[in-house]
């Protein structure tokens, strides 16, 4: 049997009574320290709060840490191909982040690709345009920036049928999105689906996006 779902009217406007003021903190337990220290603050730009050899507090805003990197031996290491596998099929999938809008998003996929850092994936899922990340040990994480200004548009699209038709989402190419973001292509149309891919080659979207890199 279905769970009741929220009512439509209800969406950008309800809150819980038990809903907590913010998520304070991620804490990643890791066997490559330093690793994932340069990569979350390359992703957010991040700064050190305090370290020691132990653990290390990262933040990226007033918090004093936002996310805290804890070190552990290194023959751990091993463990991180069972991390990457097994987060495929069971646990929690991934943590997501939402960015003010689509410059700020691309600007970070700038920043990854030039330290070395490849997006696992690149789609509209429809509410959102998102990249996909996986930290050092296969830890992954969710880059989002929304695609409706207003409930009411969000709403609209819902009623459309056309979430329930395709709720993986479309692929696009991140290089050329930044191109036509740099080109001064509003961000309402480059934040459609469709959007950002190369004229004449077949779209990705559905399950045809769904691959073991994906996955």
């Amino acid at each position: 049997m279905a769970e009741p779902t929220l009512a439509t009217d209800q969406l950008g406007v309800f809150r819980s009574e038990l809903a907590p003021k913010q998520m304070a903190h991620l804490v990643v337990r890791t066997a490559r320290f330093h690793e994932a220290i340069r990569f979350y603050r390359t992703m957010f730009g991040a700064e050190i709060a305090f370290a020691n050899r132990r653990f290390c507090f990262l933040t990226y805003d007033h918090e004093h840490h936002r996310i805290a990197i804890i070190r552990m031996p290194r023959p751990l290491r091993l463990l991180s191909h069972f991390n990457r596998i097994g987060r495929k099929f069971y646990g929690i999938d991934h943590v997501a982040y939402t960015f003010e809008n689509l410059h700020q998003l691309m600007r970070v996929y700038e920043r990854m690709k030039a330290a070395g850092y490849q997006t696992l994936w690149a789609t509209n899922h429809g509410t959102t345009t998102v990249l996909y990340y996986e930290d050092p040990d296969g830890n992954r994480l969710e880059l989002q920036v929304d695609n409706f200004d207003t409930a009411e548009e969000l709403q609209q699209w819902f009623a459309s049928g056309e979430f329930e038709k395709n709720n993986l989402g479309v692929n696009f190419d991140p290089d050329l999105m930044l191109q036509q973001l740099r080109a001064g292509v509003p961000e309402k149309e480059l934040k459609r689906q469709g959007a950002a891919w190369p004229s004449g080659k077949r779209r990705i979207a559905g399950m045809r996006a769904i691959n073991w890199r994906t996955l």
